[in-house]
């Protein structure tokens, strides 16, 4: 499980961090890797997580590693802490709800390579608000 955080979250992080850019740049940078793996539910290890212990702990790892991330890069947007920890959670729960959908209905979700780019913005957009206090 150490190397499942590590894999799906440490390294994302990582190379998000490296190909850098302001924190909107790093979340559409962050969204495009997250919603590119294929075939892997983010939900599945969190279902899993209910009646086990050890997957349990490594979720949780993995959750809190990657809320903490989405606060920072709000709070370098601009977004109050406050603001951010509940933008983060609300935007974490899509993106673990667009999973749930792909795993089980993906006829629901956009075909093309470019609709799914702009469903992404959108999900992005609601995080960020219709302007964010950067005024981007």
């Amino acid at each position: 499980m150490d190397r499942w955080v590590a894999v799906m979250t440490d390294a994302v992080i990582a190379d998000v961090e490296l190909t850098g850019g302001d924190p909107v740049a790093r979340m559409v940078r962050l969204l495009g890797v997250v919603s590119g793996a294929v075939g892997r539910s983010p939900a599945e290890p969190l279902i899993m997580a209910s009646s086990d212990p050890i997957v349990r702990a490594a979720a949780t790892r993995a959750v809190e590693t990657r809320l903490e991330y989405l606060e920072k890069l709000l709070r370098e947007n601009g977004f109050s802490t406050a603001d951010a920890h509940t933008r983060a959670v609300l935007g974490y729960a899509t993106y673990v709800g667009h999973g749930v959908l792909a795993a089980t209905t993906p006829h629901l979700l956009p075909k093309s390579a470019a609709a799914r780019s702009r469903a992404n913005r959108a999900m992005l957009d609601m995080v960020l608000g219709e302007i964010s206090p950067s005024g981007r």
